[in-house]
């Protein structure tokens, strides 16, 4: 299974249809004055009477195992609130007619504000990206382009893509269908994927060859600030406040700059990939180890995460901290279970039920482990919908997932036989967390058959945590 995921740093981009020369811009008929005034007025006059919106804390996640990267969002306040990204595509594809004519497609980014997704779709039959910026709230696509480029930077609110070019720096605005060349050369030994921009969007952030952070005015294309960093070797990680950044200088010390007066304060050692609160409140970041903490730094109280990703043995870094009312959790609704049955079952032990029915019960830290002797090869649990439904896929929470001791301590599956009322079948990868179909299957159930295992380091019980239908 393909497996090409890229959030902020390894995302895929741009030009297609530009005409040469430093700008190009395809000219619209622009509003009247009173026009402006006109719809300026009632927009007001309805922002003043809409409900105030419940913001909510979202993690954007990244994970790595031996077979896949993946991404993922939690709700910061509940572990078993997530959204396996790769749910975003199946979920919008259907907005755009690119989306459904084969090819990969992937999520590309999400807006700070967490209202616009980012999606792209690659097909080797087509020359270049399609692209869609789609609303989340008003479920529209607000705007389709081609991205030929890789490498690039993304703006906060996913108006605007920076990339190399021949050895020239261009900032496009899809909107607009603008091409800018920038008065930059690309000197540091860094990709211009981790270049970041301010969160209005309006200045650049990057480093040099001589140590400095390099401030840069996207309107007046002009370098506005340097400041010396003390250290040739720094990593941007975050500009999340109008003067506020963090980065990290030599592999080691994470700072918080403030941008005016260049005061650094030392955040800590040794943090791989921390990004901020919108509120500058808390630091998120993984150890040398590969745990998760969070760091309040008013009172400088750290505490560590955990969620089901890390139970099943992914290495997960934080990417982006999204402060948010868009309702991540719709993208994880699924086709409902009525009934699920198994082959066998593992005895209660301690009070703990390994039944089946807790492959859907929403808790990944419950889970169904086969009862035979051996491990488990033909064990089987069907998985029944009460009445014919339309499946794609299915994703997967591997292996007794209440703690990374029980997973590594029982076996996992490695390969299922899925198979399906009309008759038909089809083997799965079960190494991966989302399994698709070949096509779309109308079927009242699904039969799960156990073909292959990965060994437990301690016992031969194969075990699974949830399936979610989709």
């Amino acid at each position: 299974m393909v497996r090409i995921i890229a959030i902020g740093v390894v995302l895929l981009l741009l030009t297609g249809c530009f005409n040469h020369g430093d700008v190009s811009k395809k000219s619209d008929m622009e509003p009247t004055h009173a026009d402006s005034i006109s719809t300026e007025q009632k927009k007001e006059a309805k922002d003043a009477n809409a409900p105030q919106e419940k913001l909510f804390d979202w993690l954007l996640f990244r994970g790595e195992n031996d077979n896949e990267m993946i991404h993922y969002v939690k709700k910061a306040a509940d572990e078993e609130s997530f959204v396996y990204i790769d749910g975003f595509t199946s979920f919008f594809k259907k907005a755009s007619e690119d989306m459904t004519q084969g090819g990969i497609s992937y999520v590309g980014g999400i807006s700070q504000d967490g209202k616009k997704i980012l999606l792209l779709n690659l097909s080797h039959q087509r020359p270049s990206i399609s692209a869609q910026i789609y609303n989340f709230l008003s479920h529209q696509t607000e705007l389709q382009f081609q991205l030929p480029h890789k490498d690039y930077a993304l703006s906060p609110d996913l108006d605007q893509y920076l990339f190399e070019e021949n050895g020239d720096i261009y900032l496009f605005r899809p909107k607009e269908n603008e091409k800018t060349k920038l008065s930059l050369v690309k000197r540091d030994m860094y990709s211009i994927a981790v270049w970041k921009f301010s969160p209005d969007g309006n200045k650049l952030c990057f480093s040099d060859d001589e140590g400095n952070l390099v401030l840069f005015d996207i309107a007046n294309n002009k370098i506005i600030k340097k400041i010396n960093a003390g250290s040739k070797d720094i990593q941007i990680h975050q500009w999340f406040a109008e003067d506020k950044l963090i980065y990290t200088a030599n592999h080691d010390t994470t700072y918080l700059l403030t941008i005016e007066s260049e005061e650094r304060k030392p955040l800590g050692q040794s943090m791989v990939s921390p990004i901020i609160s919108p509120d500058g409140q808390m630091l998120l970041y993984t150890d040398q180890e590969r745990n998760v903490f969070q760091l309040n730094l008013q009172n400088q109280k750290k505490t560590k995460l955990e969620d089901a990703f890390q139970r099943i043995g992914f290495e997960v870094y934080p990417v982006q901290w999204i402060r948010s009312s868009t309702p991540f959790m719709d993208v994880k609704k699924s086709i409902p279970v009525k009934r699920v049955t198994a082959s066998s079952t593992l005895p209660d032990e301690n009070k703990i039920s390994y039944n089946a029915n807790q492959l859907t019960d929403g808790n990944t830290k419950t889970g169904w482990c086969e009862g035979t002797k051996g491990d488990g090869i033909g064990e089987t649990v069907t998985l029944e919908f009460g009445e014919l439904r339309e499946v794609s896929g299915i994703d997967l929470i591997n292996g007794l997932a209440q703690s990374l001791q029980t997973f590594k301590a029982n076996n996992r599956v490695k390969s299922l036989k899925a198979e399906f009322s009309d008759g038909s079948s089809e083997i799965l990868n079960a190494s991966f967390v989302q399994m698709n179909f070949n096509k779309k299957i109308k079927t009242s159930f699904i039969k799960l058959t156990i073909l292959e295992v990965e060994k437990g380091e301690k016992y031969s019980d194969t075990c699974m945590s949830e399936v979610r239908v989709f």
